[in-house]
């Protein structure tokens, strides 16, 4: 198995007291962690680091500034979420998010009567990024004009 800790819990790999203690100094530090393991055995992990760019905290603090509220939506795990959520200034966040748990965040926040605008990344996203309102789908950081949608 390779894959997420949803995955792992799926598989109910034990996690030795070393592993374990990796897990949260990575994820503690904001990056995200690939599990790997056969037959029920936990045998690597890999920590992975995407760094944040410079302007995205200000960009945040702006949007925030005019009354928009910002809610993170993540496949990583809630250490590494609330990691990086908190160097962002993001106080609203989902951890261990599935493509279909962003679907249905993105609805229930229109059903509160929200504009929603989503911005992704990539087939996780897919679901979430058709169902909202205005869709911003981002490639190795270029914004890809076709997913626009008003």
């Amino acid at each position: 198995m390779v894959g997420s800790h949803k995955l792992l819990k799926d598989f109910n790999a034990p996690i030795s007291d070393a592993m374990a203690e990796s897990l949260v100094q990575y994820s503690t530090a904001g990056n995200g962690i690939i599990y790997f393991g056969c037959e029920n055995e936990l045998l690597a992990i890999l920590a992975v680091s995407d760094p944040l760019k410079p302007t995205s905290a200000e960009a945040i603090k702006e949007l925030k500034q005019q009354g928009i509220d910002v809610y993170m939506l993540t496949g990583d795990g809630h250490r590494t979420a609330q990691a990086v959520a908190g160097r962002l200034g993001i106080e609203h966040f989902v951890a261990d998010a599935l493509p279909n748990d962003k679907a249905e965040f993105v609805r229930e926040l229109q059903l509160q009567g929200k504009t929603v605008a989503m911005v992704g990344d990539g087939i996780n996203d897919s679901q979430a990024l058709a169902l909202a309102d205005v869709s911003i789908a981002w490639e190795k950081g270029r914004i890809l004009p076709w997913m626009w949608r008003w």
